[in-house]
């Protein structure tokens, strides 16, 4: 059973205004659906994901260096964090680099 009911201002219906919360959320459980199930890369660990700012909430602060090598701690010397929507893979160990540099040197030149 739905509850219709007209504002008096010239506003919206108190449907619409449902109608509209209910696309935000099938959007939201789609796009956390699509998060856990498409992995089309074989990507490192990385921390939990906020859907749209990614990890910038534990990137924020006054020492961002430290909080990357915390998560480095907890995650390994290489590891998946994600900025806003843009997908990064942060690296701490100079083996991995130099060995990335070593195998993949023209995609970097």
């Amino acid at each position: 059973m739905v509850d219709i009911k007209i504002f008096d201002g010239g506003g919206q219906t108190e449907l619409h205004i449902r109608i509209k919360y209910i696309y935000i959320l099938n959007d939201m459980m789609s796009y956390l659906t699509l998060q856990k199930t498409s992995n089309p890369c074989n990507i490192p660990p990385g921390p939990w994901k906020l859907p749209i700012i990614g990890n910038l909430h534990q990137l924020l602060g006054e020492h961002p260096h430290r909080r990357l090598q915390n998560l480095a701690k907890t995650y390994g010397p290489l590891f998946h964090p994600m900025l806003n929507e843009i997908n990064l893979i942060v690296i701490t160990s100079s083996e991995f680099i130099r060995d990335i540099f070593k195998t993949h040197d023209l995609k970097f030149a």
